[in-house]
């Protein structure tokens, strides 16, 4: 890489970086503005982006979700375990949504005429 575009783009990182905030936008715009001027830059993006999903998983208070992104994958065994783990939270959620969606239809059919709701049943 050039040092002249180098130079250019860690400057404009610079401005981004000296706001006060940060959203997901910004860091996007971050990681694709640095990455690739050096290792050390792209293994701090690596880390930084690692823990952002960790600070997400906790502000939507998926505390599961960010246990199971964590198990070791070490053997065969644990990776299988991980994988059907995620794919029963996902199922589960799934489950979840469908189950308030059907709700709200329901409550909505009733809520518009009763007498339909009732032959329904």
């Amino acid at each position: 890489m050039k040092y002249e575009n180098a130079l250019k783009r860690i400057e404009a990182a610079q401005v981004i970086l000296a706001d006060q905030s940060i959203t997901p936008e910004k860091f996007k715009a971050l990681q694709t503005i640095l990455k690739g001027i050096h290792p050390n830059i792209d293994a701090i993006l690596d880390r930084c982006m690692k823990e952002w999903k960790k600070l997400s998983h906790i502000d939507r208070g998926e505390a599961i979700e960010l246990v199971l992104e964590n198990l070791p994958e070490g053997t065969e065994e644990e990776k299988k375990r991980k994988k059907l783990l995620l794919f029963f939270l996902s199922a589960w959620k799934d489950l979840k949504k469908e189950v308030e969606r059907v709700q709200a239809e329901l409550v909505k059919s009733s809520g518009d005429d009763p007498k339909q709701s009732k032959l329904q049943s």
